[in-house]
């Protein structure tokens, strides 16, 4: 079958356009929020002075793998079995994993937080830490956020793209503007850190809150009336690969900036947060992608309609590979005028964006396959990947970062990024039978019932 062929058949199927407009709602909050995000990291580094914008840096370097690791594994969790028993139709299991998740998460959250903040203080003590103050309040942000990642996979396991993704994602980030505008004009540079953090957590608080009541008022009514009930041993053991699998993803997203900051001066760790940060819109559309394509996977692969299953992720394919190419393209050819913009200094650092952005584009490559292989039950296959990947890549972008210092970072990073999706891929073309890169826009893979795992 020919490739228009192929596309004219995607066009015409029911269930690929309603996928297409639940993903284009998806892309639009997601442009939403690389707009808000970007312009908030540009204007933050512009406003703030750089020792307080490169503890913005590391705070929000730590916070984002932490907020996953307190997940354990939850969030996806819920996207995997909230398809699963609705088409099952038990929604008192719903009901059980919901409130045991929540629980679970928020206290490893506020745990976790209280651990930072210990570790703080004592490296206060041995004078490593250069303000104390400002590095706790910011890790006070840490359970709200993590607590709106488990809310926000209920309402795409529900279908509310909104509630999901609008409120950290968009609210917040829109938030940050103002807050950082205030931070860095109305207080003198010693106090920038702190009255930012200080108003962003409170912010995160509120707004989770809020999403929280909009959640509880779009549960479907057998599931919110049902007694909860539970399935411990089959939530923890899926729970647990799925947890290092996103942990050990989260991580290698942002150890670059990590090593960067152990080695160089937080002036400089802020400057490569700049260019880490601009890379990563180069995939912003695969993500989009992924925050809905995963209650769907798992519909369809229960359901054994593999057929359909590839061809879904045909349609993503084509919705996100082709982006990362023209980001590349911008990086490339735009990029140090991009980067010029926001500082002389910045601008020095473009051949490790374009380093970043090819790295960015392989992940674009491979498509949506963490979500496949997470959501048809080789997620502890996905979890070795992900782990061996992440060890690999951290030691190799420390070692790199000091020995040949952002670049050496950089170069780590595009590698262990592209390689541990492009294994995966290979493995669930040739194995899993369901080929979730662009290879797929050519060639078909055959089809099996169930996983090798």
């Amino acid at each position: 079958m020919s490739l228009h062929s192929r596309l004219e058949r995607l066009v015409g199927d029911k269930m690929a356009r309603r996928f297409v407009g639940t993903a284009g709602l998806s892309l639009a909050l997601r442009v939403a929020w690389a707009i808000l995000n970007y312009a908030g990291i540009v204007l933050l580094a512009r406003w703030l002075a750089p020792e307080s914008y490169g503890i913005f840096a590391i705070v929000m370097s730590v916070i984002l793998p932490l907020s996953i690791f307190c997940g354990i594994g939850r969030p996806t969790a819920l996207l995997r079995f909230l398809g699963q028993y609705e088409a099952e139709g038990k929604p008192g299991l719903a009901r059980g994993l919901i409130v045991q998740s929540t629980r679970l998460v928020l206290l490893s959250a506020l745990v976790a937080t209280a651990v930072l903040i210990a570790g703080v203080w004592v490296l206060d003590g041995f004078g490593r830490i250069s303000d104390p103050v400002a590095y706790t309040l910011g890790f006070l942000i840490l359970p709200a956020y993590t607590l709106i990642t488990v809310q926000s996979s209920v309402a795409r396991a529900h279908g509310a793209v909104v509630s999901a993704l609008a409120p950290r994602d968009v609210a917040w980030r829109a938030l940050l503007i103002p807050i950082g505008y205030v931070a860095a004009l109305q207080s003198g540079a010693a106090m920038q850190a702190v009255v930012l953090f200080t108003a962003a957590a409170v912010a995160l608080v509120l707004i989770a809150a809020i999403q929280r009541a909009r959640i509880a008022a779009i549960t479907p009514t057998d599931v919110h009336e049902a007694a909860p009930e539970f399935d411990r041993d089959t939530w923890r053991e899926t729970a647990l690969p799925i947890w290092l699998t996103m942990s050990a993803t989260t991580l290698g997203a942002n150890i670059d900036v990590l090593a960067v900051g152990s080695i160089l001066s937080e002036a400089d760790t802020g400057r490569y947060f700049l260019i880490q940060r601009t890379a990563t819109l180069a995939s912003f559309v695969l993500v989009s992608i992924n925050l809905v394509i995963g209650p769907e996977i798992s519909k369809l692969y229960y359901a054994g309609e593999i057929g359909r299953l590839n061809r879904l992720l045909r349609i993503a394919n084509l919705l996100v590979f082709l982006p990362s190419l023209a980001a590349l393209a911008i990086f490339v050819f735009g990029g140090r005028w991009l980067l010029g913009f926001i500082g002389p200094q910045a601008a020095e650092l473009h051949p490790e964006l374009i380093v970043l952005g090819v790295g960015q584009v392989v992940n674009a490559a491979t498509g949506c396959v963490g979500v496949v292989l997470n959501m048809t039950g080789a997620e502890r296959t996905a979890a070795w990947f992900r782990v061996v990947f992440a060890i690999l890549g951290t030691i190799a972008t420390f070692v790199c970062a000091y020995l040949f210092g952002t670049m050496g970072a950089a170069l780590a990073a595009a590698a262990a990024l592209g390689g541990c999706n492009a294994a995966m891929a290979l493995y669930a073309r040739y194995r899993v039978g369901i080929d979730a890169s662009v290879m797929a826009l050519i060639l078909t893979p055959k089809a099996r019932q169930q996983p090798t795992v």
